[in-house]
């Protein structure tokens, strides 16, 4: 590990087309997704994978519901579990 962080991407429609981005810091211990499946260059969805203040992984999820470019809302998966336990909007 050399402090820097990897990034992978794929084609998560399987459409021939690659729009999502995965990101590995390790400086930070996050893993952060983001998503452009229309493939305009607007990132729609980000989800950032970490540890909440127990040490138990949860998730903050971000997304732009009008693709202007900025954030509207902000979940939070608490316990991992694939629903949103908390959102706000931004």
């Amino acid at each position: 590990n050399d402090g820097m962080a990897d990034v992978e991407v794929f084609d998560s429609d399987n459409n021939g087309t690659l729009d999502t981005f995965a990101e590995t810091d390790y400086e930070n211990d996050l893993v952060i997704w983001r998503t452009d499946k229309n493939t305009n260059g607007v990132i729609e969805r980000m989800i950032v994978f970490g540890y909440n203040k127990n040490g138990g992984k949860m998730a903050v999820i971000y997304e732009d519901t009008d693709e202007d470019g900025k954030f509207n809302t902000r979940g939070f998966d608490y316990d991992f579990d694939g629903k949103i336990d908390e959102e706000e909007r931004l």
